[in-house]
């Protein structure tokens, strides 16, 4: 009766390797590209959870808050600011002390580091009424960088964009009568945006 070889030959062993290489080499950029996106999505979602709760502080303190936005490529970030002698947040007042802070600044990039404010191509307008240039200024909400939020509910109308790492471009949008917050997917491939 012949015996049965024990153990497994150097060949096999190499030869396993070889195929789990090749494997993991082909999976692993698709593992990145949905990161990059799910960081994305992620970012801005949190952004909109921030005009959420700018909303909601405004209510509370039944006085306007505003939500400062930086979207400068050196220091990104964003702060909660309260009105603190009823004519509204004013950059002004907040220079003065008038306006105080209700916390530190905090950057985007801290918490999603593949993420950044910017228009990187030329885009429709989520509502379809024009085009944004790649380049432009991707916080539009009129002229200053204040989200501002009554003790109503209502808000400053305007849309934030986002792009990560895999160069999807997302969109915050509020509308300000409501208050209301979207975020919003730009699909490349087919030219439109869809809805989170």
């Amino acid at each position: 009766m012949p015996s049965i070889a024990r153990g497994v030959a150097l060949v096999d062993v190499l030869a396993s390797a070889t195929v789990i290489l090749i494997l993991a080499g082909m999976t692993l950029p698709v593992a990145l590209t949905t990161r990059d996106r799910i960081e994305g999505r992620f970012a801005a979602r949190y952004l909109a959870g921030r005009f959420h709760a700018a909303r909601l502080e405004a209510v509370r303190r039944n006085a306007a808050v505003a939500l400062e936005i930086s979207a400068s490529r050196d220091d990104p970030a964003f702060r909660l600011i309260a009105d603190g002698n009823g004519d509204g947040v004013r950059a002004a007042d907040i220079a003065s002390g008038i306006d105080p802070p209700l916390e530190p600044a905090e950057a985007l990039t801290d918490r999603f580091p593949g993420v950044r404010f910017e228009v990187p191509f030329s885009l429709p307008e989520p509502d379809g009424s024009g085009r944004i240039e790649a380049g432009s200024d991707p916080l539009r909400f009129g002229s200053t960088a204040f989200i501002a939020f009554s003790p109503l509910g209502s808000a400053t109308s305007g849309t934030a964009y986002l792009t990560d790492r895999s160069g999807r471009v997302l969109a915050v949008r509020i509308l300000g009568a409501t208050g209301r917050v979207r975020v919003l997917t730009f699909e490349r491939h087919v030219g439109r945006w869809t809805e989170e």
